[in-house]
C-alpha cells in the first residue's frame, strides 16, 4: 500500500482516501516538530484510525469501513510507506524551505508544494537557492493541473506562459485586441485526445506535449490572461454538462473593459470550436464565429442543451425573481441557483466573494437596497450587446498587423482577408445604409478609411524591403 502525508496547520488528525493513492494521512504540523519525531507518533495514528472506524460503523458505511479496517491492519507501516509528503497551501515558501533544510530525510520522499501560474521566476529561483540542490524530489500542485508536476515541468510551464504574456504585453494592445491575439495563440493547436485524461487537459502536459482537448484549450487561454494580470481583461473557465448524455465541454468566460473601443461586458470564447482542424488547415485564421459572444448567443450555437456548472441559472429578469423569492422567504434550496450564479458573476468581473455571510442569513445581513443594484450590475454585464463589425474589424486590423509582422506567410494581411473574416465570422454592421450592388463590408471599409490604412501599411512594408535589400548590398 502506498499513501501520502499531508501537513496542515489545523489541530485535527485525519485519515482519508486519495484519488491516486491508497490513503492520505493529514497531520497537524506548525513545522516546529521534526519529521522523524512525527513518524514515531504511532499512538496518534492508532487513535485516529479507531475514531474513523467508529464513525463509519455508526453510519453503517460498509464499503469505506472495509477499507479503513484494511488500513488498521497495516497501521505499523502506514507512515513508513508513504511515498508522498504534501505541504498544504497554508505554508509560505520560507517555512517550507526551512523545514526541508532542517529535515533532509524528507528528500527521500516526493514532496508536493502548492504554486500558482502567476508565480514569478524570481521566487522560483529563490526557492532553488534556498534548497541548494537539484530539486528533483520536488513536485508542484497547480490549479491548472489535475496531477502534480516535477520541478522541471513546472519551470518550463511557467517559462512558456511568461514568454507569451511578455510578447502580448509588448504590443501594447487594448483588452479586446489582447483577447483576440491570445485566442489565436490558443486555437493554433489540433484537437488530440490523450492516452489518459490529464495528458490532454492538464496545462503542463498540454504545453509540453502534443495533446489537447477542450479543457486544455480553456486552461491555456486562462493561464496567459492570468499571467498578464490586467484588471480590464479577466478570464475564467466555463464547465458545461450535457443534459442528455454523459460528458461535457469547457470554454472561456472573459470580462472586458476596453476604453479604446468603448466596450464593457462579459463574453464567451470557445477556442475548441474555433481551432485549426489539422496542421495543414488555414481556414481557422479567417473564422471568428466563436470569439467573444454574449452568453445567450453562445448557447444558441450549442447543438444540445448544456448546463453551466458555475451558473446553474441565468435570465434577463433573475434579479427581480430573486427579490420576490427573498421577500417571500422561500427555502434556501429554491434560491441556491441564483446565489451560485451571482457568486460566479462577481468573481469573473471583480474577483470578489460576493456572499461572505452565510447564505441562509442573506436577507438579514445585506440590505436589499444595497444588494439588488449590485446584482443587477453584474447581470447587465453578463448580458451585453453582440459586438458589431464596426468594433471587431479595427480589432482584427490591429492584431493581424502585428501577426503579419511576425510571420507574413502564415498571417496574410489585406482587404481581401478582412472581408473574408467578416463574412465567415458573421460580423454584422450595425450602422450605415449601403448600396445593394456593393458589398456592405467593402463599402464600410472605404467609408471609414480602412482601405487607405491597408494601402499605407503595404507601402511602408515595401519601402522597408527595399531598404533592407540595399543594406545587404
Amino acid at each position: 500500500m502506498t499513501g501520502k502525508i499531508l501537513f496542515v496547520k489545523d489541530d485535527l488528525h485525519h485519515i482519508t482516501y486519495d484519488d491516486q493513492l491508497d490513503y492520505r494521512i493529514e497531520i497537524p504540523n506548525q513545522l516546529d516538530v521534526s519529521y522523524s519525531e512525527l513518524m514515531r507518533n504511532q499512538k496518534q495514528l492508532e487513535e485516529t484510525l479507531q475514531e474513523s472506524i467508529t464513525i463509519l460503523e455508526v453510519l453503517e458505511d460498509e464499503e469505506n469501513l472495509e477499507a479503513m479496517l484494511k488500513l488498521q491492519k497495516e497501521q505499523d507501516t502506514l507512515l513508513e510507506n508513504t511515498e508522498w509528503v504534501e505541504f498544504s497551501s497554508e505554508y509560505t515558501w520560507e517555512e517550507m524551505v526551512s523545514y526541508l533544510k532542517e529535515n533532509p530525510e524528507l528528500k527521500q520522499k516526493k514532496i508536493i508544494c502548492h504554486a500558482s501560474i502567476t508565480m514569478d521566476f524570481q521566487r522560483l529561483k529563490e526557492l532553488q537557492r534556498g534548497l541548494q540542490d537539484d530539486m528533483e524530489y520536488l513536485y508542484f500542485a497547480m490549479e491548472e493541473n489535475q496531477l502534480p508536476v516535477s520541478y522541471r515541468d513546472f519551470y518550463h510551464t511557467l517559462e512558456k506562459i511568461e514568454s507569451l504574456a511578455v510578447q502580448v504585453k509588448s504590443f501594447q494592445f487594448s483588452p479586446l485586441e489582447m483577447a483576440m491575439y491570445i485566442y489565436d495563440i490558443v486555437r493554433d493547436h489540433v484537437y488530440v485526445e490523450g492516452n489518459y485524461p490529464e495528458e490532454s487537459r492538464d496545462l503542463s502536459r498540454v504545453l509540453l506535449g502534443d495533446k489537447m482537448v477542450c479543457l486544455g484549450y480553456a486552461r491555456f487561454m486562462k493561464a496567459i490572461v492570468d499571467r498578464i494580470d490586467d484588471p480590464n481583461l479577466r478570464c475564467e473557465i466555463s464547465i458545461l454538462c450535457s443534459e442528455q448524455r454523459e460528458g461535457g465541454h469547457a470554454r472561456n468566460v472573459l470580462y472586458i473593459n476596453d476604453e479604446k473601443y468603448q466596450v464593457q461586458g462579459v463574453y464567451y470564447s470557445d477556442p475548441t470550436f474555433g481551432r485549426k482542424m489539422s496542421e495543414e488547415d488555414q481556414n481557422w485564421l479567417t473564422d471568428y464565429r466563436f470569439f467573444l459572444l454574449p452568453k445567450f448567443a453562445m448557447e444558441l450555437i450549442d447543438q444540445e442543451p448544456m448546463q453551466e456548472e458555475d451558473m446553474p441559472y441565468f435570465s434577463s429578469h433573475m434579479v427581480e425573481e430573486l427579490e420576490r423569492a427573498l421577500e417571500e422567504c422561500v427555502s434556501l434550496e429554491d434560491i441556491k441557483p441564483y446565489l451560485k450564479s451571482f457568486q460566479f458573476m462577481a468573481w469573473v468581473i471583480d474577483r470578489k466573494q460576493l456572499f461572505s455571510q452565510p447564505i441562509w442569513s442573506l436577507q438579514y445581513n445585506i440590505p436589499l437596497e444595497i444588494l439588488l443594484p449590485q446584482l443587477e450590475y453584474y447581470r447587465s454585464l453578463f448580458w451585453p450587446d453582440i459586438l458589431s463589425a464596426e468594433t471587431l474589424l479595427p480589432v482584427w486590423f490591429a492584431v493581424r498587423r502585428k501577426q503579419n509582422d511576425q510571420n507574413a506567410v502564415k498571417y496574410p494581411f489585406g482587404l481581401e482577408e478582412l472581408e473574408e473574416v467578416a463574412e465567415k465570422s458573421v460580423w454584422l454592421l450595425f450602422n450605415g445604409n449601403y448600396d445593394e450592388e456593393e458589398h456592405p463590408i467593402s463599402a464600410y471599409l472605404k467609408d471609414c478609411g480602412m482601405d487607405r490604412q491597408f494601402a499605407q501599411v503595404q507601402f511602408v512594408k515595401a519601402i522597408k524591403k527595399v531598404c533592407e535589400k540595399k543594406k545587404k548590398r
